[in-house]
């Protein structure tokens, strides 16, 4: 496998050389890049300000609204409500690979395949890893940003239809990022850094079905990778990362 030597590059934990994507690692003092792991399949986390860039998602795809995700868990559950509902066991993979025991509930009935992908606080702390999948939504909110929420110990899916001040979280925390295609269907979609991911129709919807993990903007403009807690805590522009900063979580 080839190794690159380089230079330190704040706060960033991968590059691409080529097509390749490389992790940041060390030979005694000296920084080396080597090919990236495939990854435990959780994707990377991003600020709302990544993830509600013009040109962060691919061309056809948008990042849900409230409404989309309602529309999602009205199809699964007619009668569903916020505080007793399965959509959330519907749409988690089953198992504790990917989630803490006990995974209540889950089925992955629809293949949605919503993994415990953890969150990034606003101070930059990493918490909830395998225990919660949360996810922006498209609208923004005074106090913040929308989200849904999954967890490793009820089958719920928590989002904004019946309360819309809880489901609000800071625009500098980090969030997982699933999205939906604006119309159609399709088998699966490759981003701008060459990864693919695979979809799942649910009712009149396409969903992917794994988290995103791109480290460009749709129109190739680098996404920073943000590794410092008190950076991340200071962000007011896009920035991302990978759990625990491990690209191997991606």
């Amino acid at each position: 496998m080839p190794i690159f030597i380089g230079t330190s590059v704040k706060n960033q934990a991968s590059i691409s050389v080529g097509t390749q994507q490389m992790g940041k690692v060390y030979c005694g003092d000296k920084l080396v890049w080597q090919k990236a792991p495939k990854g435990l399949g959780y994707g990377a986390l991003y600020s709302w300000y990544a993830a509600s860039n013009a040109n962060f998602c691919p061309s056809g795809w948008h990042l849900p609204s409230s409404t989309d995700v309602e529309n999602l868990a009205s199809y699964l559950e007619p009668s569903w409500n916020q505080s007793s509902n399965s959509v959330g066991g519907k749409l988690k993979e089953v198992g504790i690979t990917y989630w803490t025991s006990p995974n209540t509930g889950a089925t992955n009935q629809v293949g949605f395949t919503a993994r415990g992908s953890g969150y990034r606080d606003h101070y930059g702390i990493f918490l909830y890893d395998k225990e919660k999948n949360y996810f922006f939504n498209a609208e923004s909110h005074p106090a913040g940003a929308r989200v849904s929420l999954m967890s490793y110990n009820n089958a719920t899916l928590q989002t904004t239809k019946t309360n819309v001040a809880y489901f609000i979280t800071d625009k500098n925390a980090g969030t997982s990022i699933r999205l939906i295609k604006d119309s159609g269907t399709a088998t699966e979609v490759t981003d701008i850094d060459g990864n693919v991911y695979p979809c799942v129709t649910i009712g009149s919807q396409c969903w992917l079905a794994a988290n995103w993990k791109c480290e460009h903007f749709n129109d190739g403009t680098v996404i920073p990778i943000v590794t410092d807690n008190t950076a991340w805590a200071a962000l007011t522009t896009p920035g991302m990362c990978y759990y625990g900063n491990d690209i191997g979580n991606a």
